[in-house]
């Protein structure tokens, strides 16, 4: 009876999700039409933009992974009952870290390079997010709004 709850529940969730979407397109549907433009026309021109060849998908793909990322990241802290606003702080930070090691690093086999790239991106992204932690701990600062500076120093240092 459980697995038939969670089901219907899944079903339930699926469907108010969906129809999220489907609110939002009508709505931005008005919106665009009120500006004189068709809505149907713009949409196929958003997705043609975002698949409309290889090199769109790659792109589409190479612009949304580091989104998806930072977004299951702040939902494993949000499981851990942890606000993470800093994500976007330290996958800036992370990337500048990979990157570095990935110019400078003086290795000639790839899979120990890649290797090093990602754990340095961790590293990176881990240490900054350490800094709300530590502040927080030493100083009693509220971590959710350090965190938030911290947002803009690590988009600006970059």
């Amino acid at each position: 009876m459980k697995i038939l709850n969670k089901s219907k529940q899944g079903l339930y969730t699926l469907s108010i999700s969906f129809g999220a979407l489907i609110l939002a397109l009508i709505v931005c549907g008005v919106l665009i039409a009120l500006i004189g433009e068709n809505p149907f026309r713009v949409y196929w021109l958003m997705a043609d933009g975002a698949f409309g060849s290889l090199k769109n998908i790659a792109n589409t793909l190479a612009n949304s992974i580091p989104l998806i990322f930072a977004g299951l990241a702040v939902t494993v802290a949000s499981r851990a009952g942890i606000l993470n606003l800093g994500v976007e702080g330290q996958l800036h930070i992370g990337a500048m870290c990979a990157n570095l090691v990935g110019l400078y690093l003086p290795v000639e086999n790839r899979l120990v390079l890649i290797t090093a790239i990602i754990v340095a991106g961790m590293i990176g992204g881990a240490i900054w997010g350490l800094i709300p932690a530590v502040l927080k701990i030493k100083f009693k600062t509220n971590e959710v709004i350090v965190a938030l500076m911290l947002n803009y120093i690590a988009t600006l240092f970059t």
